[in-house]
């Protein structure tokens, strides 16, 4: 766990003095799990090659924008036989947006104008409804078999 500026340099809090608002909060993950594959989602027990470190925006904590940053790995699958990027628990394939923010982003959406929500958490109107609409996607796959989809009649 580390603090951020608004330029990417670290900065450390100072006795009790309380960082401004715009410092992130950047939680570094470190690999202690059994990569799975990102296309087929059975466990890799093999890597290929480590992949660029990358970063999906997460729900704010205590004012703070927040940050998970990890290294995926590049994973010889068995099953497919592929080599993609492992899958992450916590986020959709190609997505920089953590799916508990894309949760709350659409909950937020369905009770507010999508560009104030946008405005709110300082990201841009696609952003917000793309995550919309994921989540949507996520609870209209969980609900039961016979129920109505969301927008349906």
């Amino acid at each position: 766990m580390s603090f951020e500026d608004p330029g990417g340099k670290r900065v450390w809090p100072v006795g009790s003095y309380l960082l401004p608002t715009e410092t992130r909060l950047v939680l570094r993950l470190e690999r202690r799990w059994t990569a799975c594959c990102s296309r087929c989602g059975k466990k890799c027990p093999k890597g290929h090659c480590t992949d660029v470190t990358r970063r999906w925006s997460d729900l704010p904590w205590a004012g703070h924008p927040v940050s998970v940053e990890c290294t995926p790995i590049r994973v010889v699958c068995p099953h497919c036989e592929a080599t993609p990027v492992e899958k992450v628990p916590w986020a959709d394939p190609f997505q920089r947006e953590t799916r508990r923010l894309q949760q709350h982003l659409g909950l937020q959406s369905a009770s507010m104008p999508t560009i104030r929500v946008a405005a709110q958490y300082g990201l841009s109107w696609s952003t917000v409804h793309r995550a919309e609409e994921k989540a949507i996607a996520r609870w209209g796959g969980t609900a039961p078999e016979g129920a109505v989809a969301p927008g349906g009649h």
